[in-house]
């Protein structure tokens, strides 16, 4: 009988690792994750979108894919791309330099072709506080959509409507800006769809293309919605109530460091005050989208180690060299680097600014092997 008996057999414990190693460890792997993927954007940006044909090809139209025009069939293939239950919207992505009535932007030459609006205004001198803030807060979200499309991360733009022939587009003569702007920071990433709103001045949505988003945010699994672009307090602000208003508003976040403000909501003085040694001061403008959106409204901050690298860094110069590891993207490969969405509880309770960097922050990278 004690030979059918199941024998005990000494286990051998793991070594403890202490967890301060284990912490910086793991910091080392976020931030070299995040590296790699923005080498990769950078590889990108500097090669194939570089060459002639394909800026000839950008210029051409959009080549995202219209969330209205996807038949329910297809919803079901993009659950692979949501961020761990998390989606990403964009309300009137890059709006003031392309749409902004009473600022011409970036008038472009005619020659100079190599460099969307956007990068070249990236690449400008900012003469004045209001000029570096709308500069800085465009930085960080063309950065941010480049990351998630690269990644293969679902993004969701929301574009003015039929913008091409909108009164207050500044291209509708010409090679059409802004549709090369948004094929380049599409990245031909199959993750990125995009909507139209009501109008070039309106964050609303139709009948006709809201019930399709919330048909297609339940198919794929989406239970947290976070949202950037502009203008706080304006469209942004339309698209936010108009949503929360039809679905259940517990799951819509606005993110103050993707979100950005009108340049005319805001003086020299108050621009000012949003920078801090030459960094977005990120409590700041939470407490500024609080103001504009004039009720409760719930927040979501991104991680600081996002933060600190993404948001900071400069689209303009050099390629940066990807690591000896490489990149791999996203598309199930598990030992790519990758990163998702955590929907976290603040300690102080969603629909406060927080007084400083807490834990309720939207992005956390993946522990998994890299």
């Amino acid at each position: 009988m004690a030979g059918c008996a199941p024998q005990q057999t000494a286990r051998s414990e793991a070594a403890g690792i202490p967890d301060d190693i284990l912490s910086a460890e793991l910091q080392k792997q976020k931030e070299r994750t995040v590296r790699n993927v923005m080498a990769a954007v950078d590889e990108r940006n500097h090669g194939i979108e570089a060459d002639t044909e394909w800026i000839d090809w950008a210029y051409q139209g959009l080549s995202l894919a219209n969330l209205n025009t996807l038949s329910p069939e297809r919803y079901e293939g993009f659950r692979k791309y949501v961020d761990h239950g998390s989606a990403y919207i964009f309300v009137h992505p890059s709006y003031s330099l392309f749409f902004h009535a009473k600022k011409p932007g970036v008038l472009k030459r005619s020659a100079d072709r190599h460099r969307s609006i956007v990068d070249s205004f990236l690449e400008t001198s900012p003469d004045t506080a209001v000029a570096l803030l709308e500069q800085e807060q465009l930085k960080i979200e063309k950065n941010f959509i480049e990351y998630l499309t690269t990644e293969e991360k679902l993004a969701i733009l929301v574009l003015p409507r039929d913008y091409r022939h909108a009164m207050n587009y500044e291209y509708t003569e010409g090679p059409d800006e802004y549709a090369r702007y948004l094929n380049g920071i599409a990245n031909g990433s199959p993750a990125i769809l995009y909507l139209e709103s009501e109008s070039s001045s309106s964050g609303k949505l139709l009948a006709e293309d809201l019930i399709p988003l919330l048909s297609f945010l339940k198919a794929v699994g989406a239970e947290t919605m976070l949202i950037g672009g502009g203008y706080v307090g304006r469209c942004q602000k339309e698209f936010y109530q108009y949503m929360t208003n039809f679905t259940a508003a517990d799951r819509y976040y606005i993110v103050p460091e993707l979100s950005t403000f009108s340049p005319e909501d805001i003086s020299e003085e108050t621009a000012a005050g949003f920078i801090e040694n030459s960094r977005l001061n990120v409590q700041a403008c939470a407490a500024y989208v609080k103001l504009r959106m004039q009720g409760d409204v719930r927040i979501r901050h991104l991680s600081p180690q996002y933060r600190d690298f993404i948001l900071q860094k400069d689209t303009a110069g050099a390629p940066a060299e990807v690591a000896a590891e490489g990149y791999q993207r996203g598309e199930g490969a598990s030992s790519a680097p990758m990163a998702f969405i955590t929907p976290a509880e603040p300690p102080a309770g969603i629909g406060t600014v927080p007084a400083g960097d807490n834990d309720d922050y939207a992005l956390s990278l993946w522990k998994g092997p890299l």
